[in-house]
């Protein structure tokens, strides 16, 4: 899965939703055989800028099923004709059997190389035996079998001509779904197809985005359908994946003239004996993410080490019980937090017992948005509603695992259904939930219009260590304080965070990845994403 963005988001939908749209479609008077041109065409046009076009002729080998998935196919391998390449396409039914839809574009195709079209054989092993033969000599192959409509496992001969393209050499483009994978959920329900490139119709589906199911998808790129614009205004989405357009625009301006107090305080309770990394990635990061001023309240006898390590950032000294803190009820505390516009609480907090009052105080009192993470979290276990009675707007930055102890859920549980488990700690918690993981999930409390969740991609394997965390509080924290409303500055966090790992992993291996790399690499994401650079941006839309 790449994390390059389009320009313009692109919504998550659930199979019915996407059917629902194609018959809102239909009912203004759309033919489905017009759908299937303008989706075919489309998914044509991402594969040729894969292969070269005209460059470097190809041989094709397209696999078409009998519904809508097969008619997609059909006009794919009629465009792929039309630019000059060899393509033999191969029908898992005969054409009478085939949706109307379908039928009408493999007539079409029948007519323009009637030699190049072969329905499969119903024997299981001469279809496994013809396939496989096939595709020994092709270099693409376009996978149409089934879309995402599909329930149950393949079985039989949809199993076998699965199999055979899974043997093929060849590098492979899904129509829609890799066939095999069910579109709703990342589960894997039996053979499914293995692509290098899944061309989604106009929406991602779940699938695409939860594992397993998204390891199978490959590279995943947009195939517009031509729906008329009042039926893309109807479309209820699962969740939303920001485009470029939309992060730039979260980010607020930063006048010439303006001082540091235009750009936000942020306020860190951090850090304990032997913790102290967590609080100094927080806050250094906070500062690369803008804000004017950062200050660490953190146990006293640590204030030495803070101060050596972090000259930029103020340090505020608080009563401690063997490098732990034990209160903030100092009259310099309550100073600095009357001029704070956000809070970071819990990186390296330790979770000694003695922190759960001075946590959920914190939590509960505190007017200014609040960042709650790591050891922050562990005073709410299993009772996230005593987040809900909070006075200020809070973010919650849980793993799967601290979601586990938040929801008393199962982390399997939590991975099966990341969408809606964000949404339901959201809800429950009347608070920003960032569920981390693969993908990291930004759910509000309330409804928004576009849809109340959001779906960052980018980021890979190596911000699977210690210390990420931390920096990704001290982003949304530093993101908060300069007005940015809460949901926005989670997912614009979320995402530079993952982007500089992305920029990292370009030139270098992801396993090797540091949290400082990625604080490091901050400034080139924030450089792409400046609104000076909005009208070099803005000529850049495209479609898929």
């Amino acid at each position: 899965m790449t994390s390059k963005l389009r320009m313009s988001p692109t919504p998550v939908v659930s199979a019915a939703e996407q059917k629902r749209i194609d018959q809102l479609a239909l009912g203004a008077g759309v033919a489905e055989i017009s759908l299937m041109k303008s989706a075919g065409e489309s998914a044509a046009r991402y594969v040729l800028g894969h292969v070269g076009g005209m460059s470097s002729p190809r041989a094709f080998a397209v696999i078409a099923g009998a519904g809508g998935n097969g008619g997609d196919a059909a006009v794919v391998a009629l465009a792929l004709l039309e630019a000059g390449h060899a393509v033999e396409t191969y029908l898992a039914s005969p054409p009478e059997q085939m949706t109307r839809g379908a039928g009408f574009h493999v007539g079409r195709l029948i007519e323009r190389a009637p030699d190049h079209v072969h329905v499969l054989a119903d024997d299981v092993s001469d279809l496994q035996d013809t396939l496989v033969a096939a595709l020994r000599s092709t270099s693409c192959v376009i996978d149409g079998l089934f879309g995402s409509g599909i329930r149950r496992p393949a079985t039989g001969r949809f199993e076998a001509i699965i199999d055979a393209v899974n043997q093929a050499p060849s590098t492979i483009f899904s129509l829609d779904l890799p066939s095999g994978i069910p579109a709703d959920c990342g589960t894997l329900i039996g053979p499914a197809i293995t692509a290098d490139h899944t061309v989604a119709m106009h929406f991602l589906k779940p699938a695409h985005i939860l594992y397993p199911a998204r390891g199978l998808c490959g590279r995943i790129g947009i195939a517009c359908v031509a729906y008329p614009e009042h039926v893309l205004a109807a479309v209820d989405p699962i969740a939303v994946v920001p485009g470029l357009e939309t992060l730039v625009s979260f980010l607020p301006e930063r006048p010439e003239t303006a001082h540091k107090g235009r750009f936000g305080h942020v306020l860190v309770v951090a850090g304990s004996r032997g913790l102290t990394g967590a609080a100094i990635l927080c806050c250094r990061a906070a500062l690369r993410a803008g804000a004017g001023l950062v200050t660490l309240a953190c146990p006293g006898s640590l204030e030495p080490v803070f101060e050596t390590t972090l000259p930029e950032v103020i340090t505020v000294p608080l009563p401690e019980r063997d490098g732990v803190l034990v209160s903030v009820e100092t009259a310099r505390f309550r100073d600095v937090l009357a001029t704070a516009d956000a809070l970071a609480v819990g990186p390296g907090l330790s979770r000694h017992p003695s922190l759960a009052p001075i946590v959920a105080r914190l939590v509960t009192e505190v007017r200014v948005p609040l960042v709650l993470d790591a050891d922050g979290l562990w005073p709410f276990g299993a009772h996230p509603e005593r987040i809900a009675h909070a006075q200020g707007e809070r973010i919650l930055t849980p793993h799967p695992g601290e979601m586990s102890r938040l929801l008393d859920l199962s982390i399997e549980e939590i991975e099966d259904a990341r969408l809606e488990i964000a949404h339901e700690a959201a809800r429950t918690a009347q608070a920003t939930v960032v569920l981390k993981g693969v993908p990291t999930v930004i759910s509000a409390p309330a409804l928004e219009p576009g849809g109340q969740t959001l779906v960052t991609l980018a980021g890979n394997h190596g911000l699977a260590t210690g210390g990420s965390g931390d920096v990704l509080t001290g982003l949304i924290a530093g993101l908060v304080a300069q007005r940015i409303p809460p949901r926005n500055a989670a997912c614009l966090g979320v995402y530079v965070h993952g982007a500089s790992a992305d920029k990292y992993a370009e030139t270098r291996s992801a396993r090797s990845l540091l949290p400082s790399d990625v604080i490091a690499l901050l400034p080139e994401i924030f450089f792409d994403l400046e609104p000076s650079q909005r009208p070099r941006l803005g000529r850049k839309k495209t479609c898929g």
